[in-house]
């Protein structure tokens, strides 16, 4: 229980740094696709920047086609290593709520907790010792549109 409150506690966090990097001047896109594939299938990863997965990212655990991946992360606290990747999606928080818990029962995960709401969708996810966390939020412009945040532990 007390890797989830630290997995939470990081997703917040993580959730608030993507809201000020979606809320920032973004004149110029700097938006890239790159193709990544595993165990036998092609997906595709829409970036921003220079982000990428973190190595060592579960294979089996996508990401959103409408997804652009935006920061990573990787951090170990006491042999417990976690990863949190965040990005923003042109489909609403509800569209991208739905296609995560699809994508996360696909990698054999299975929902140990979940909470909705108007300001923000979020769940918890175990399989054996990884946990998979995943926090969405709406634009605060444009509803259609969410920040995404999904933090991956395995202790």
């Amino acid at each position: 229980m007390t890797t989830l409150k630290k997995l939470m506690a990081a997703v917040l966090a993580i959730s608030l740094g993507v809201l000020a990097v979606g809320c920032a001047d973004k004149s110029e896109d700097t938006t890239t696709e790159r193709v990544v594939e595993s165990q036998g299938k092609k997906n595709r990863i829409r970036t921003s920047g220079n982000a990428k997965l973190p190595e060592g990212w579960p294979e089996e655990l996508t990401i959103p086609d409408s997804m652009v991946l935006e920061a990573a992360s990787t951090s170990s606290i006491s042999n417990d290593e976690s990863m949190v990747i965040s990005g923003t999606s042109d489909q609403s928080m509800e569209d991208v709520f739905v296609e995560m818990q699809e994508i996360v029962a696909n990698a054999g995960f299975e929902v140990i907790f979940e909470r909705t709401s108007a300001e923000k969708s979020s769940f918890s996810s175990e399989k054996g010792k990884e946990t998979v966390t995943v926090a969405i939020v709406p634009a605060p412009a444009d509803s259609a549109k969410s920040y995404v945040t999904i933090s991956y532990s395995a202790n």
